[in-house]
Order: C-alpha cells, then sequence, then structure tokens
C-alpha cells in the first residue's frame, strides 16, 4: 500500500505579493471569481467562474493628471499669460 502525500505537498505556497490577494466575487452576478492575470496598467484582473466575464476589482488610474492636480508647464503659462494680456486690452 502506497502512503499518501503530507498535506503541504498539494497546498499551493504562500508567497508573499499580488497572488496572494483574496479575489472577490463578480459584480456581475455575484459568483466565485479566480485570478486572471493582469491589465495593461498592471492592475490585477478576476474572471468569475460563472459567467466567464472578467473584472479588475481596484483599477489603476490611468491617463494625463487633471490640470489642478500637476503645475503647469513654463510653455502653458506662457500661453495663458498673453492670453490674458491681449484679453486685457
Amino acid at each position: 500500500m502506497i502512503d499518501p502525500a503530507p498535506p503541504s505537498f498539494f497546498a499551493a505556497p504562500a508567497t508573499a505579493g499580488a497572488f496572494a490577494m483574496s479575489t472577490p466575487s463578480c459584480p456581475h452576478c455575484g459568483g466565485n471569481t479566480q485570478r486572471y492575470g493582469t491589465t495593461t496598467a498592471g492592475s490585477p484582473r478576476c474572471r468569475c467562474k460563472v459567467c466567464k466575464r472578467t473584472f479588475s476589482p481596484a483599477p489603476a488610474k490611468r491617463g494625463r493628471p487633471m490640470l489642478g492636480d500637476a503645475p503647469l508647464s513654463s510653455a502653458e503659462k506662457a500661453k495663458r499669460q498673453r492670453a490674458k494680456r491681449k484679453k486685457a486690452q
């Protein structure tokens, strides 16, 4: 008779980082999900085992910052000053 393998043989290795995250339930149908890679922005992707749809639980911010969030470039400052002077005349 063959001895069964110890439980640690079948257990997934404990890893730190993105692979250790727990997957949320599907926002579309509420089913169980599994890890399904990452988006081009680096956010984790999940796929529902029931409806087969994919989603990002916490999408990464993309695109350019709004003007209120970032300082203006020197060219943009000069452009706005010229427009302001022209408007004042």
